[in-house]
């Protein structure tokens, strides 16, 4: 539960920061860029967590637990 959670928490702050910086770069929204955010988040979200708990957590922690295996 614990892997679980902070994998949950981890995307709760990268998607809403990482939307606004592809809005910033990629994305012309004139003097609607929280809609634009808030749209863009939104739409990034369930797709980012997915990709975390499904794969690039347990990718990541395989890889880790490779190199820093205890001897």
């Amino acid at each position: 539960m614990m892997i679980l959670a902070i994998s949950v928490m981890s995307v709760c702050l990268m998607c809403p920061l990482m939307s606004f910086a592809a809005i910033l770069l990629f994305k012309n929204s004139g003097s609607e860029i929280i809609a634009v955010w808030l749209q863009t988040t939104a739409l990034n979200f369930p797709m980012a967590l997915c990709w975390q708990i499904f794969f690039a957590g347990p990718f990541v922690r395989n890889v880790f637990g490779f190199f820093c295996r205890k001897k």
